[in-house]
């Protein structure tokens, strides 16, 4: 047997051997990370184990800093994230253009703010239309007309122009010239209008 096959096998039966140990209390249950570096300080010191001991502790510490070096770089990846996500939201609710984000039934998923004040909707009244059609700021016809528009989409794929009518509470319904397209995520369609006047 060769010296490295000599180190792989001393190796694999530490490995056994510690295992044993922390494995070794009554209740069959792993036991702590301090416990685990004490058994194998133990084999170290012993100088029958001591070699590969120390080479399976430089091992699980050169992990441990790979580890903390991982966990570093997904922390800053999350916070990268996070920064693009707010500022994508920041502009999604600063657009000039009304945006809504429909499902493939026509159901509301987001709406941006510009979408939210055209409707007259306020921030308890966006939480409650969320999943729900939104027949409640559209005349009948208007409905119809979304509703149409959403099932072309499932065939066609592909943007279409179009006038749709909001009821505003409070206030006189309006026409506005609304677009409808594939959702980029291909999960759904984006709704977009802007005043018919400005259109």
């Amino acid at each position: 047997m060769t010296s490295s096959k000599k180190i792989t096998s001393s190796s694999t039966a530490l490995r056994a051997r510690a295992q044993a140990q922390l494995k070794g209390n009554s209740t069959g249950a792993w036991i702590d990370a301090t416990q685990a570096l004490r058994v194998l300080f133990d084999l170290a010191a012993n100088a029958d184990t001591a070699s590969d001991a120390l080479a399976l502790l430089h091992e699980l510490q050169v992990h441990q800093v790979e580890l903390d070096l991982q966990t570093e770089e997904m922390s800053q990846s999350l916070l990268q994230l996070e920064s693009m996500v707010a500022r994508q939201r920041q502009l999604f609710d600063a657009s000039p253009c009304a945006q809504l984000l429909i499902d493939t039934q026509g159901r509301l998923v987001d709406m941006n703010e510009t979408a939210s004040h055209d409707l007259g909707l306020d921030a308890k009244a966006c939480k409650r239309l969320m999943g729900q059609r939104m027949d409640a700021c559209l005349t009948a016809e208007s409905v119809l007309q979304l509703q149409s528009q959403v099932k072309a989409m499932q065939q066609a794929d592909r943007m279409s122009s179009f006038f749709l009518i909001l009821k505003i509470q409070g206030n006189n319904a309006y026409q506005v010239c609304a677009s409808l397209r594939p959702h980029p995520e291909g999960n759904g369609h984006v709704l977009a209008w802007l005043p018919w006047p400005a259109c």
